[in-house]
């Protein structure tokens, strides 16, 4: 094992002005509350469950009778990273809720989430005398412009989003960068120490080589498809080839591997590095190169005490290599333990990638083993390992279709996909990842899907998977199709009122069916959480996809939409807040200031709130954020014409000024989501 001897540090969450402060659980989603859902990091949380728990105005009934497509942005280049979502940020002098999206052009975008407009901001990520990688420089990737792949992250606390880019020279040769950026979320400027060049080295023999004894990290092989993770207040990233091949030309030609890189997220530096496969033997077979962590972009998962990946398929030996391996690591990226299936050659001579898909944390159990994790391959088989005790390696030979046993809590074996192809990789079952939903009963649904397939539910209890049923005691699976979600299967996410079903809803991009399996059209469906074939959005077009590589695409919910980005832009959908006979219009003041307040001490003010429109106007919540605080329920309805006062109280303790935002969610149709400044100084 090998291991950096890198210092991690964390940093303490700091209250700033003009936004809230909202960040993202570790596990199951906390219980709902007033507050809109923030979405700073890929799958709602680092856990990568993929469901948001406060979704308090998405219903299964509104949803399927009054759901369509609110409004488009225009985004330049494709865009693979999933849009991430901060409510009341204050940008210039108003507050927005606020849509991110990064694209392969190398342009982060920030977007009114609300409404139709031109971007709040962009940020353009190529520095002067440099232009896009792109598919010419590999010979070996379907990408045509390379620049942001893998999604950011934000770290709300300090305002910063964190995304990596990559560039190459105009000069003949080309220099190749992949470079670190940390943007403020309110202006898109570069922050102090940004960008930093990524850039490694590892102990060991193999791959590029700087000839003391260290492999060396290649900007132009190595490939950063996952997802951002901001742990410990470090930023990881992770890397993988863009095919299974890697440089394409020169002495080390074909030579790539798996690594992990750290970033201190305040001052940059390098915090620790891993390489998964440092000894590899140049030019070995099936591959020249070794164990990329790619997880169909999906980022790596976080406890409370470690980082997990699943690698690709390369070699595995007793030299540190761990091709096709479910690793645990440290913070400072030690390799703490790990799983191995047991038919881990067959799967690299074949191609059959253990990490074609991505890892999800589950929820603490009530019973033994109580820390799990789940995950699925190209293979189609579905693992549940003990996060405390991974599995090892018990390795077996046996034929391609006979299954072989592992140390694990359990595999449900090959149950992905409809395309059981032995001795060959043409089975095609999974690049995706799980999603998790828990009701309140406390039944707890697992969600996969496989190759041209339906998305199935397990129901996970007492340490094991099993086919869970719909409420009418029929399979739980996505009604049949002729193409079902189509090559590899999709990455779906759940949103909920809690553990309400009667409000979860499973989300999920289908994208492009054949016979043109690469370009067409995208559509956004929606089921019934509980009863998947209980279908209550059918293929909503959702954008284009104009692009010989395959689309999975995550949608975004958050405070009543849902976002999807695509090859054409940023598509947003909701449930119509036209009433009928007349719509409503809110008025409210733009800010409210308590003056000076003595700590410890309460102010009360009022704000009006008038509906200016023809119909009646319904404010179903009404947030704001410690130390003010609303002294009502927060929901209005009024007729038109009609006005209402609503009390908020300022409650510093401790001196100097404050400002926050105040928001409300409404059904004006122009107007949905208007917000109020609160500004007050303890003394």
């Amino acid at each position: 094992m090998k291991q950096s001897h890198l210092l991690v540090t964390t940093t303490s969450t700091l209250a700033l002005a003009g936004y809230f402060l909202l960040s993202s659980a570790t596990y199951a989603a906390p219980a709902p509350t007033a507050v809109p859902t923030s979405v700073t990091t890929q799958m709602y949380n680092n856990a990568h469950t993929g469901w948001n728990a406060n979704e308090t105005q998405l219903t299964v009934a509104n949803v399927k009778t009054n759901f369509k497509l609110l409004f488009t942005d225009k985004t330049a280049g494709q865009t693979y990273s999933q849009p991430l979502y901060v409510p009341g940020v204050k940008i210039g002098s108003r507050i927005h809720n606020v849509i991110f999206a990064a694209t392969e052009n190398n342009i982060v975008y920030a977007f009114d989430a609300d409404k139709a407009g031109k971007p709040l901001w962009m940020a353009n990520l190529t520095p002067s005398g440099e232009t896009l990688q792109t598919m010419d420089d590999y010979d070996n990737t379907r990408i045509p412009q390379i620049g942001i792949t893998g999604t950011p992250v934000i770290d709300p606390s300090i305002g910063t989003l964190f995304a990596v880019a990559a560039s190459k020279t105009t000069s003949t040769p080309s220099v190749f960068h992949q470079r670190l950026h940390a943007l403020d979320i309110t202006t898109g400027k570069e922050r102090a120490n940004s960008p930093v060049d990524v850039s490694a080295k590892y102990p060991g023999v193999g791959g590029e080589n700087d000839g003391n004894g260290n492999v060396v990290f290649d900007p132009l092989a190595e490939f950063n498809r996952t997802a951002l993770t901001l742990f410990q207040g470090n930023i990881y990233t992770a890397w993988s080839a863009h095919e299974d091949i890697g440089v394409p030309n020169g002495p080390s030609a074909g030579e790539y591997q798996g690594w992990v890189i750290a970033y201190n997220e305040t001052t940059l530096q390098q915090a620790a590095v891993f390489n998964d496969s440092p000894n590899l033997v140049p030019g070995a077979a099936p591959s020249p190169g070794g164990s990329s962590i790619w997880q169909a972009s999906v980022g790596m998962v976080a406890d409370n005490a470690s980082l997990y990946a699943v690698t690709a398929n390369g070699p595995f030996d007793s030299n540190a290599d761990y091709g096709d391996t479910a690793l645990r690591l440290t913070p400072s990226l030690t390799l703490a333990d790990s799983f191995t299936p047991c038919n881990q050659q067959e799967l690299d001579d074949l191609d059959v990638d253990l990490g074609s898909g991505g890892p999800m944390l589950l929820p603490t159990q009530t019973s033994a083993p109580q820390n799990l994790m789940t995950f699925a391959g190209k293979e189609g088989s579905i693992y549940l390992v003990d996060r405390t005790s991974m599995g090892g390696y018990t390795p077996t030979t046996v034929a391609d279709n006979v299954p072989c046993n592992d140390n694990i809590v359990q595999k449900l074996w090959r149950v992905l996909g409809v395309t059981d192809t032995n001795g060959s990789s043409d089975r095609d079952a999974y690049w995706g990842a799980p999603a998790y939903f828990s009701d309140s009963t406390g039944r707890q649904y697992v969600y996969y899907s496989g190759d041209y397939a339906p998305i199935m539910e397990w129901d996970l209890a007492n340490g094991s998977l099993t086919a869970g049923l719909s409420p009418g005691g029929q399979p739980n699976q996505t009604p049949s199709s002729e193409y079902n979600f189509p090559h590899g299967g999709s990455i779906p996410v759940i949103s909920s009122n809690g553990g309400d079903t009667s409000t979860a809803i499973l989300w999920v991009v289908r994208h492009v069916l054949p016979p043109s399996p690469d370009a067409g059209p995208l559509t956004l469906d929606a089921y019934a959480a509980n009863d998947l074939t209980n279908q209550i959005v059918f293929d909503a077009p959702a954008g284009g996809w104009n692009y010989n590589n395959n689309a999975w695409l995550i949608p975004t919910v958050a405070n009543g939409k849902v976002y999807v980005f695509s090859g054409s832009g940023l598509a947003v959908f909701g449930v119509s807040s036209v009433v009928p006979g007349g719509t409503g219009s809110i008025r409210i003041a733009r800010s409210l200031n308590f003056g000076k307040v003595a700590a410890n001490s309460t102010k009360t003010r009022t704000f009006t709130v008038r509906n200016a429109g023809k119909g009646d106007l319904h404010v179903s919540s009404i947030s704001a954020q410690a130390p003010f605080q609303l002294t009502g329920t927060g929901t209005l309805n009024l007729a038109k014409g009609q006005s209402a006062a609503v009390g908020v109280e300022f409650m510093p303790t401790t001196t100097g000024a404050v400002s926050e935002a105040l928001t409300i969610n409404c059904d004006d149709p122009n107007n949905p989501t208007p917000s109020l400044t609160l500004t007050g100084t303890g003394k």
